[in-house]
């Protein structure tokens, strides 16, 4: 439950689908906001599910083994970090999509952008960055082997903009700015469904509509 899957379910419901196909690839089924998908749109397998053979099976168990071990004998530092072991352990038990597209957008960051690129067949591939961040130079070393191979980077506001081309000023000449978008619809939706929080009698009652973190939300 995110910004970034709130903003992707906004998208999805301007879309026209008489002119465009959509297909969604989820890495875990049953979030908060997948009951917001619209109908017209296909989601797929997850990736894990598509493994057929005995071999491709065990492979994938032993790639998540020599992760869990990993991450075990050295500390992970951060979710960058994370990112980075997980894919380079277990990025080969994912099999490429089998369907051709004609544009592959990986939205969210790290793994949905590294999957987009390297298993999904379209020749024109775009990523989303839904939030700024600051990479050490390790981590621009192998983020931006990424970066480099997309057509474009989309930032969802000026600020994500001036981020990003500060850290990667190579990539400028690809940057896109598409705002996050306010469906003022979805937004009356949501405000007839039916809220569980009670007000307590007797003392001042204060509701809070975000995510309590220092470090992100400041």
């Amino acid at each position: 439950n995110g910004g970034a899957e709130k903003s992707l379910d906004s998208m999805l419901l301007l879309i026209d689908y008489t002119k465009y196909d959509v297909d969604l690839l989820l890495f875990g089924r049953g979030g908060l906001n997948e009951k917001f998908v619209p109908a017209e749109v296909n989601i797929l397998p997850e990736p894990n599910q598509t493994l057929r053979s005995a071999f491709a099976r065990l492979n994938a168990r032993l790639r998540l083994l020599l992760f869990s071990i990993s991450i075990r004998i050295k500390r992970v530092s951060n979710i960058n970090d994370w990112g980075m072991r997980y894919w380079t352990l277990v990025a080969s038990h994912f099999a490429p999509q089998p369907r051709h597209y004609d544009v592959a957008i990986g939205y969210g960051q790290r793994i949905p952008t590294w999957y987009v690129l390297t298993k999904v067949n379209a020749p024109k591939k775009y990523c989303w960055q839904n939030a700024t961040f600051h990479h050490t130079e390790k981590e621009k070393r192998y983020f931006g082997r990424f970066f480099r191979q997309f057509d474009g980077v989309v930032c969802v506001s000026d600020t994500t903009k001036s981020n990003f081309d500060e850290q990667y000023p190579e990539l400028n000449d690809r940057l896109l700015i598409i705002y996050d978008i306010i469906n003022p619809d979805f937004i009356r939706r949501l405000s007839r469904e039916d809220c569980s929080i009670h007000r307590r009698q007797g003392v001042t009652n204060l509701l809070t509509a975000a995510r309590l973190n220092f470090r992100e939300k400041g």
